[in-house]
Order: C-alpha cells, then sequence, then structure tokens
C-alpha cells in the first residue's frame, strides 16, 4: 500500500506575487502524470524549457510566476518533479508493493470510463514482444502499446499514470523482458 500523495506543499523560501496580485507563499505539487511528462518534452522550447514545463504542470504556477520564483524554491520543485520522473512508486513512496499489481497513486480511467485504483500486469508472450516491435520505432509509442497489451488499459487510459506508477511499471516489464524462468520461482 503506497502512501497517499496527491499534493505535496512547498513553503517558498521567498514569497513571490502570482500574476493576479495576490501574494503567494505556498506552492503545491501535485503528482505528473505520464501525459503531462510527454507534452512538457513535445512542447519544450529554448525560452521554454521541459523543465518549467513540467513545475508549471504539478504546479498551476504560469511561466511569468515560474520566472519570479527564487533559485532555491525552483530547485526544491523541480527537484521534486525530477524524483517522480527517475524512481518508481516503491521508491519515491517509500512503501512496498505487490509488482505485478500496483496500487495506483492516482486512480487512471480505462476502457471508456471504470475508474481503476491497481492494474494487474500481465507477463509478455514472445508474439508480444515481437508485435511491439513492429508497431512503431517510437521508443514511447512501443512503451504504450505493450504495457497496454499486458494490463489491458488503453495507451491513451495510461497517460494519466502517475509517473512513479509507469515507472514501476517499466521496470517490471524490463525484468520480464530481461530474467530467465528462475528469477521469478525466487519469489521477485
Amino acid at each position: 500500500m503506497k502512501q497517499d500523495i496527491k499534493q505535496k506543499e512547498f513553503k517558498l523560501f521567498r514569497s513571490i506575487t502570482g500574476d493576479n496580485g495576490h501574494k503567494i507563499e505556498v506552492a503545491y505539487a501535485a503528482l505528473l502524470t505520464l501525459g503531462q511528462n510527454n507534452q512538457a518534452e513535445k512542447k519544450a522550447t529554448d525560452e521554454l524549457p521541459a523543465s518549467d514545463r513540467r513545475v508549471m504542470a504539478v504546479t498551476g504556477l504560469t511561466a511569468t510566476e515560474i520566472d519570479r520564483l527564487s533559485a532555491p524554491d525552483f530547485n526544491s520543485l523541480s527537484g521534486y518533479v525530477d524524483q517522480m520522473r527517475t524512481q518508481a512508486s516503491v521508491e519515491f513512496f517509500g512503501k512496498t508493493m505487490d509488482p505485478d499489481s500496483p496500487t495506483l497513486a492516482l486512480p487512471i480511467s480505462v476502457n471508456g470510463g471504470e475508474e481503476v485504483t491497481t492494474l494487474s500486469l500481465q507477463v509478455p508472450s514472445v508474439k508480444q514482444i515481437r508485435a511491439r516491435d513492429l508497431v512503431s520505432n517510437d521508443v514511447m509509442t512501443r512503451a504504450l502499446w505493450l504495457t497496454s497489451a499486458c494490463t489491458g488499459a488503453g495507451p491513451d487510459d495510461l497517460l494519466g499514470l502517475a509517473m512513479p506508477d509507469w515507472l514501476h511499471l517499466q521496470v517490471r516489464l524490463g525484468d520480464f523482458l530481461q530474467q530467465p524462468a528462475a528469477y521469478f520461482h525466487s519469489g521477485t
């Protein structure tokens, strides 16, 4: 069972004035989703890099409000976002969970609206792996396709996953793709 983190509070080192003229002393960071992360990558520019877009996505701050943040405050927020992008659920939330049926930090809607709080991951077959390799040359498209095939959630549904949950599924799929059967007989 994971720690229930929907938002994390960041008391700002230096308050800022928001675009609406109000003083902002605290920023709240929600969990970054796979879809938000992918959009930040696609829309990144020299003027507004992906890291800024990710911080904007999780905090709701505007680009001009991000510019007003003190460097230490931005470092705190972007560091938190980077943790979400690099740590699977077990590390990020500090809780153990079933590797093949993780409890999701953020419920997602699948297959037309059914909300789920866990995703069961099935071991991919050789046929599915070969089919994945024919889907696209794009790494993300292939990862979404295989994860969809092994969970039953559609590729678009998976974009709603919190990044640590997505990473958990990718780590486990990596185990399935790289480890021999004996690895799983040992209870991992």
